[in-house]
């Protein structure tokens, strides 16, 4: 579920338009005490976490790990500057070469009630520019398809190479969510917290990595908080299906564990289509240099290694082969 909107939050983005320690936040966190007894939960949490953040990477129209596919960014960003630009006799006379930015913004009804704002400052309206900026808020906006949504997202591109409807194209964001709410029937989720993003489109590969110092999802009384954390999607697409490898790394405290535990894909996590991981690695390290690691086996398998003594290797009665359902279904997040 919580993918599914987080897939979400970044389509409604676009389409109008090293050791323990505290991962970056104001306040110092306790780093998470691992034991055999709570190694399968947090493994579960965290695995969960690396998959998550992977998902922005649909924004490119990639589709990985479950998601449904979404509008591909430079598209609908471009298509956003067009149909504002179109709107404003302002920009007629901009040309590609402009280095003035000219603001734009329209508020709409949403389909079955509420109101979607967006507001822009662009250099030509026929494509995006290094330096645009969009901003889009939503007041109990119905999509119609049992989305509802509450909050803003802002982007800033940083970076434009290559034509929105080329063969080549990288393009760079910076983003901020702010308690950005999405609810569907009988659950929803606030997600709030800043991103960069890049994205490297070609008509063979893709490439999507993102970044960022603090990114939070709170689903009743579950949450979980990503603090400075990277993720890099790679897509062959060349393969049928499409061969993904998939690197992650940061810190994660989550309502499943007490304390902060760091992770990362110490070897990339390999995935077809959209199965769940058949190879690669996910080590997870906590309090006196405890770690347990995630090993694929396949896309229906999963192994689980504790090593609480820190020898790297896996203790006594410390590794569980369980399904990747039995792993992930102890968390709705």
């Amino acid at each position: 579920m919580i993918k599914r909107l987080l897939a979400l939050a970044g389509a409604l983005a676009v389409a109008a338009c090293g050791g323990g320690g505290s991962g970056g936040g104001s306040a110092p966190t306790a780093t998470a005490e691992l034991t055999v007894n709570n190694s399968v939960q947090i493994a579960g949490a965290t695995a969960d976490a690396a998959l998550f953040s992977s998902e922005f990477d649909q924004l490119a129209n990639l589709g990985v790990l479950g998601s449904p596919g979404g509008v591909a960014v430079v598209e609908a960003g471009g298509a956003a500057s067009v149909t504002l630009a179109r709107k404003t006799s302002q920009l007629q006379a901009i040309t590609s070469t402009s280095t003035t930015l000219v603001s734009v913004s329209e508020s709409d009804d949403c389909p079955l009630g509420g109101t979607m704002s967006i507001s822009a400052e662009i250099q030509n309206p026929e494509t995006l520019s290094a330096g645009d900026n969009f901003s889009l808020s939503y007041a109990a906006c119905d999509f119609g398809d049992g989305v509802l949504a509450n909050g803003s997202i802002s982007f800033r591109v940083t970076s434009m190479q290559g034509e929105l409807n080329g063969d080549n194209v990288q393009v760079g964001f910076d983003l901020q969510i702010a308690n950005l709410e999405i609810a569907e029937v009988g659950d929803g989720a606030t997600i709030d917290g800043d991103m960069s993003m890049s994205l490297n489109l070609a008509p063979t590969a893709s490439t999507v990595s993102i970044s960022g110092s603090s990114l939070s999802v709170t689903s009743g009384v579950e949450s979980m908080m990503l603090s400075d954390y990277s993720t890099t999607v790679t897509t062959d697409l060349n393969a049928f299906p499409a061969s993904i490898t998939l690197q992650s790394s940061g810190f994660l405290m989550s309502s499943e564990f007490t304390g902060e535990v760091q992770f990362s894909t110490d070897i990339a996590l390999q995935v077809s289509g959209e199965n769940n991981p058949t190879a690669g690695r996910l080590r997870i390290t906590g309090a006196n240099g405890a770690n347990i690691t995630v090993i694929p086996l396949d896309a229906l398998n999963v192994r689980v290694e504790v090593d609480l003594d820190g020898d790297n290797a896996a203790d006594e009665g410390g590794t569980f082969d369980m399904s990747w359902q039995e792993l992930l279904q102890e968390n709705v997040i």
